[in-house]
């Protein structure tokens, strides 16, 4: 999950998910990710070239799924489309992985 805000505003913070699953078949080893060669967590700033006195800052936090080969379960809701004035709702994710111990649901 990375959560991006400016810094010197109030405004709601945007967060974002990046879904990595393991390959059905990779029999190469630089296709296979190792758990230990990722960041589980990391902060950073950055300011938009177009804009230089708007700063951001990033918290990115990793969630990693349970090891094994398998495939990821993605269901993306809506709770309330059309309730709010720009009716947009409010939009929730849920990731789960199936693997041959069995599915795995994922913290939000």
């Amino acid at each position: 999950t990375i959560t991006c805000e400016r810094e010197v505003t109030g405004k709601k913070a945007v967060r974002s998910r990046s879904i990595h699953s393991s390959p059905l078949y990779a029999p190469y080893p630089f296709a296979n990710g190792q758990r230990e060669l990722l960041r589980e967590y990391d902060a950073f700033t950055f300011t938009p070239p177009h804009a230089p006195d708007m700063r951001y800052r990033c918290l990115a936090q990793t969630t990693f799924a349970p090891p094994g080969d398998g495939f990821a379960i993605l269901q993306v809701r809506t709770t309330d489309a059309g309730q709010t004035p720009d009716r947009t709702g409010t939009w929730s994710l849920d990731v789960s992985f199936s693997r041959a111990s069995g599915v795995h649901q994922m913290p939000a």
